[in-house]
């Protein structure tokens, strides 16, 4: 929504300046303006009569707006115009007109009115004598109306009263006057309290209605129904490419049968309806070939993957496999385990399944497995004589063991299982069936209303950003994995680590102590975890297999399954993938993610009488020290630049040998490719690299200027965020060239959405619904000038902005982030918080060329709605310490400056002495 905010004194007072086509006004219902006659007819002239003032809507209907002058001010003439806006005209832009001497004047060609919004309801549960408060935007000056209903659905059984706003309303009106205004007359803000009249009793479902002449909204209080959904399928806007096919939001589908793959039982995804109605599910068929009394096929959902082949060190298969029975599995009892929102439970399994219309019933068998391989199960019936959607509610109390000892603290997998016979259970099916499953959820009946629409009603800024950060805390938590102190690359599988992601991670457990998110000790425990397990010499080598990083202090990209230690699941080293052991490369970006990430607990961590915080410092000290930045370092064209990446193996991109060993990241001509152009990520290398190199590769990185800004080669937002929203002190000025960074990023900010009002663009990098990854970035602040951008949208990228300490860039975020919980909630998952990635139509050109290019297998579908299911530790960990800087003004950045090697890099880049600034030193 575009608008220009004057600025004056008092609200909407028009007349401080002449207006100019083009300006937007904002309005509600009991907003008051000036119109000085001066500025809209000339200088010469005054009112000398009262006036005509209206809005006109498009259909050319007046819509008058009262003047309050009083006559006698109309005698001797009179500059300024008082007008009242009384209107019951809907939401939308107006033209203002005034007539004087019978001729219209437009005095500005767009006036915007509001409808009123609720953002927030302190009580949800309210009886009579309760005092409420209502806050929310544009109720007009004047109270509204509020009228509470009850006493049933039914119009004959139903009641209502009005409700009583307590005075002294909370703003001034636009006459300054203290006390007389629920809304704040320049911003729209408003609230006011009421008093909950008789007979509303506790636990009475009431609905409340709040009106002013241009809108009315309504609220419920007292709901009975109170259960939390939370999805572990949801394939409605998921399945855009075949690679997806059989992903649930939490792991893996599969299709079970008794003799193998003899029969084959199968799934696809199918989607129904068109356009962005378009709706998803997964259709499941079988049919039984030979009669077997116990045969049985089905489909199953499982938390995470359930076994993965194992390899040899040249990446080919041996034959073994690596069982996962025991690793992300979910605690029924406390669904929300690590979380501070303590005591929830599921109540039930619902699944949401679509009958395809055939004469017959099926008798499904529902079947959870435990860590250990125990089960339990319930049965339903499924008429498929319709087409329209049943669900099927399993409490937990329905189901019974079938082997065992079941331990719902750990769930591995979730089944529908098609039986032929079992005459033990009087249970029979026809030899063939097919039906679709569109969604399968576990109930929570009294769950904690950490939904999209519940987020969207927290008013207050700092309130909506906590909890939404905390859920990002709590799922890259999730995604530790203790045994080698590494977060999981994604959700959807656990046998890729991401040890940038880790480094997140680190940085953000100081800010979570501080939030209360989790204790000191627990998060000295898990710093530890991490800084044991890379702190080996054993794994730092130049091998090509079973190492973290090389010998210079390199760390590898991804760790998983290694060749060492195949028999543990749980192992860092590097990944080794099926039939090509040459995947993965020492990343000098990514080990500068972890190495910057560990200077914040160093400075945290500070007791010198705890053991463990001891051993934290020094442990840091020996990682900090393990990196020899000198060796990473080149010349090229005059200036020193980072090399890129390395392997130790000569493969594919990688020919430029390397002084130490191995090959590095390579031109066609076996040229090193080097981080040559501005980068974040550069930068905070640079900054590591400052104690041995001095500042020259800070200096190194080209640094081109395009529209005032200095722009980085893709122009993907988190290029200019990485350090900036992070780590870098929001008030150091200008570097020894010349440039202030934090400004250079609100630059690039301002370029990107230079439309006030308009939807916030901020091109990143994401996996996009062709399952391709791509650095999003725009022409306007990429060095490339074919920088793509597809429509795609990154949440984490929005998340960021909010560490930039720019109050006009975290207000315009906000407003964003708001929206999507308002207008896409599907993005939203309570467990998880934000999913990585939307795309509001896949119908879009920028997309949908790319979906249409894919031949083998090709895209499933071309148009509708697209959601990741997934969630990327990385994303998630950048976005947590963003917003942690936000919430606690900007605590990892103050934390971060106190350590004195960090100090004395910045001194160098920055040209500033030791104690110029007020940058406290330790360590």
């Amino acid at each position: 929504m575009e608008k220009i905010l004057l600025t004056l004194s008092l609200a909407l007072l028009i007349g401080a300046e002449s207006l100019t086509a083009g300006e937007i006004i904002d309005v509600a219902c009991g907003s008051v303006f000036q119109v000085k006659a001066s500025e809209v007819f000339g200088n010469s002239m005054l009112f000398t009569s009262k006036p005509a003032v209206y809005f006109q809507t498009a259909a050319g209907k007046k819509i008058k707006i009262k003047v309050l002058n009083k006559s006698n001010e109309f005698k001797a003439g009179t500059d300024t115009l008082e007008c009242l806006v009384v209107t019951g005209a809907v939401e939308g832009d107006y033209p203002l007109y005034v007539i004087t001497n019978k001729n219209p004047k437009l005095v500005t060609d767009s006036f915007r009115l509001h409808e009123l919004m609720i953002t927030s309801i302190s009580h949800r549960s309210v009886k009579a004598g309760d005092m409420v408060t209502v806050v929310g935007n544009w109720f007009g000056s004047r109270a509204p109306v509020l009228r509470i209903e009850y006493g049933g659905q039914e119009a004959s059984k139903s009641r209502s009263k009005s409700c009583k706003v307590l005075k002294p309303y909370k703003y001034a009106d636009a006459y300054d006057k203290k006390g007389k205004s629920v809304m704040n007359v320049s911003s729209g803000v408003s609230g006011l309290t009421f008093v909950v009249p008789k007979p509303i009793a506790e636990n009475m479902p009431a609905i409340l209605t709040i009106s002013n002449p241009i809108a009315s909204r309504s609220f419920q209080f007292n709901k009975v129904d109170r259960t939390l959904r939370l999805l572990i399928f949801d394939p409605r806007y998921s399945y855009s490419v075949k690679r997806n096919e059989g992903e649930s939001r939490f792991g893996s589908v599969g299709t079970t049968d008794k003799y193998g793959n003899a029969h084959n039982p199968e799934y696809k995804p199918v989607f129904h309806g068109t356009g962005l109605d378009m709706l998803g599910a997964l259709s499941f068929s079988y049919s039984f070939d030979a009669p077997d009394n116990e045969e049985y096929k089905g489909i199953w959902f499982s938390f995470g993957r359930t076994a993965i082949e194992l390899i040899d060190s040249q990446g080919n298969p041996n034959g073994k496999t690596q069982e996962l029975y025991k690793d992300s599995t979910f605690n029924l009892n406390d669904y929300f385990q690590i979380s501070t929102d303590k005591g929830y439970d599921i109540d039930a399994l619902s699944f949401t399944l679509t009958p395809n219309g055939q004469e017959q019933k099926l008798v499904l068998k529902f079947e959870m497995e435990d860590k250990d391989k125990n089960k339990q199960f319930t049965r339903r019936e499924l008429d498929c004589s319709g087409t329209s959607p049943i669900e099927l509610l399993m409490p937990l109390s329905d189901f019974i063991l079938s082997s065992g000892s079941f331990d719902q603290s750990a769930v591995k997998l979730i089944s529908i299982v098609v039986e032929e016979n079992n005459f033990a259970d009087h249970v029979s099916n026809p030899i063939s069936g097919e039906f679709d499953i569109n969604e399968i959820a576990l109930l929570d009946y009294q769950g904690p209303h950490c939904s999209a629409g519940d987020l969207s009603l927290i008013g207050d800024d700092k309130t909506l950003v906590a909890e939404i950060a905390k859920k990002d805390f709590e799922a890259i938590l999730r995604l530790f994995d203790p045994v080698p102190g590494a977060v999981v690359d994604r959700t959807l599988f656990r046998d890729l680590y991401h040890w940038g992601a880790t480094g997140w991670l680190i940085a953000s457990l100081p800010g979570a102590v501080n939030m209360g998110w989790i204790e000191r000790e627990k998060a000295a425990e898990l710093t530890l975890k991490t800084l044991i397990f890379l702190d080996k010499n054993e794994i730092w080598g130049n091998r090509p297999a079973g190492m973290v990083g090389n010998s210079v202090g390199m760390i590898y990209r991804f760790g998983g399954f290694g060749p060492d230690g195949l028999e543990d699941p749980l192992t860092g080293t590097r990944k080794i993938d099926n039939g090509n052991v040459n995947a993965v490369e020492a990343s000098t970006i990514d080990t500068g993610l972890i190495l910057i990430s560990m200077i914040v607990p160093r400075v945290f961590f500070d007791s010198s009488d705890n053991e463990i915080e001891i051993e934290i410092r020094d442990r840091i000290d020996n990682l900090l020290e393990r990196i020899q930045w000198n060796s990473i370092l080149g010349e090229k064209d005059g200036a020193q630049q980072f090399r890129m990446a390395w392997k130790p193996e000569a493969c594919g991109g990688y020919q430029s040998p390397a002084d130490f060993a191995g090959f590095w990241a390579s031109k066609g001509d076996n040229s090193p490719l080097c981080i040559d152009y501005y980068t974040d990520e550069g930068k905070i290398c640079a900054i590591l690299a400052c104690p041995v190199a001095g500042s020259a590769p800070w200096y190194g990185l080209i640094n081109p200027v395009k529209n005032g800004a200095v722009l980085s080669w893709p122009g993907a937002w988190f290029t200019y965020n990485f350090l900036c929203a992070e780590y870098l002190p929001p008030d150091l000025g200008v570097d020894k060239a010349g440039i202030d960074w934090n400004e250079n990023t609100r630059k690039i900010f301002d370029i990107l959405n230079h439309t006030p009002g308009a939807e916030l663009y901020l091109p990143d990098a994401v996996e996009l619904p062709d399952a391709s990854y791509l650095a999003q970035g725009d022409p306007s602040v990429a060095v490339d000038i074919g920088a793509p951008y597809t429509g795609t949208i990154s949440i984490y990228s929005i998340q960021i902005a909010l560490g930039l300490g720019d109050s006009k860039i975290s207000k315009a975020a906000l407003a964003q982030l708001r929206k999507i919980l308002s207008e896409d909630p599907d993005v939203w998952d309570p467990y998880w918080g934000f999913l990585d990635a939307y795309h509001p139509d896949l119908s879009d050109p920028r997309i949908l060329s790319r979906l249409q290019a894919l031949k083998d297998p090709p895209a499933l579908r071309f148009e509708g709605k697209w959601c990741q299911q997934q969630v990327f530790s990385l994303n998630k960990g950048a976005a947590l310490c963003a917003q942690l800087n936000y919430l606690l003004d900007g605590y990892l950045t103050k934390l971060i400056s106190e350590d004195s090697m960090f100090n004395n890099s910045i001194d160098a880049i920055y040209g500033t002495a030791t104690g110029e600034k007020s940058l406290r030193t330790k360590r």
